[in-house]
């Protein structure tokens, strides 16, 4: 076998499906022995977390009744939280901002107008897999249900903002510009007119007031890990994109359109949620937080390819 035939098969294992890989397993003799193992052990392994995936899809759906409630209309709040003080998204809620907090921690003892709490149990990934799954429940929710604009942050935005102050601006103004307004006075946020101008534009927007290269915070061990990861998702898109090549806002925060999130399916959101389900930190969740334009809008925007 070529050198070329066996990193075509080896790009096979990483992003084809099941029955393909068989199909290329029984249709050629060149694959035999060691080979012909490893692609089905590679098939199985796949098979094995296709079917991980849609039992988590099945535990989702009744862990996020979002199809009986009303998230319709024009921003959505999503709060990633385990311990953290939400009481601030109080004054949002008082403002028809409708806010769903989804808890990892205790209970709350206290829920503002407009504000849903949904437990979840389990606290893996980072922030990245509580909004996949609120994405996959409110996909499956009825189509009047999608608010306009759906904001993701974690439930202590401070940090990654400067102020406070900041944050409610920042969502006030989202808020307005889902119903086609624009608030007066000068945006808290130094970066508002370029997230406006990126809704407008590709529907998807970082939301804090920097945005980094993609190699702000992490070193060579990680990208030597991870940028081969994210290489193989975007291949699923028919997409060569490297980890290097992007930009990020830290800490998860950013915002989508309705239009955007119809147009991707359940199971590319599905694909990267397997990547988070080991552990509470791993580095797949700092590789997600660098990932997200190219999760929502791979291959255009600010996703960075190269083909």
């Amino acid at each position: 076998m070529g050198f070329r035939h066996v990193v075509a098969v080896a790009i096979c294992i990483a992003a084809c499906g099941g029955t393909m890989l068989r199909q290329a397993v029984a249709g050629n003799e060149s694959l035999a022995g060691p080979f012909q193992s490893l692609i089905s052990q590679a098939v199985d392994a796949r098979e094995q977390a296709a079917r991980k995936i849609r039992a988590l899809v099945g535990e989702n759906a009744q862990l996020y009744p979002l199809g009986s409630a009303d998230f319709s209309g024009r921003l959505l709040l999503v709060l990633a939280r385990f311990n953290e003080d939400v009481s601030w998204a109080q004054r949002l809620a008082s403002k028809d901002i409708k806010v769903l907090v989804v808890n990892r921690g205790k209970p709350l003892k206290f829920l503002g107008p407009h504000m849903k709490e949904v437990a979840d149990s389990v606290n893996k990934g980072k922030e990245a897999t509580a909004y996949f799954r609120v994405i996959d429940a409110l996909k499956r929710a009825p189509p009047n249900d999608m608010p306009l604009y759906l904001a993701f942050l974690q439930a202590k935005p401070s940090e990654h903002f400067s102020s406070m102050e900041m944050v409610w601006d920042t969502l006030s103004r989202l808020d307005a510009h889902a119903q086609g307004k624009e608030l007066s006075g000068k945006a808290e946020n130094p970066r508002w007119p370029e997230i406006a101008k990126d809704l407008a534009a590709d529907g998807f927007a970082y939301l804090a007031p920097r945005v980094y290269q993609s190699m702000f915070g992490q070193y060579g061990p990680f990208f030597k890990k991870m940028a081969p990861v994210f290489s193989r998702m975007m291949l699923i898109r028919n997409r060569q994109c490297y980890l290097t090549d992007q930009g990020f806002g830290p800490g998860g925060n950013f915002v989508v359109t309705a239009s955007v999130v119809t147009r991707q399916s359940k199971d590319w959101f599905a694909a990267w949620d397997q990547l988070l389900e080991n552990e509470k930190n791993p580095l797949e969740g700092h590789m997600v937080e660098r990932s997200w334009a190219c999760i929502w809008t791979p291959g255009y925007g600010k996703c960075k390819c190269r083909a």
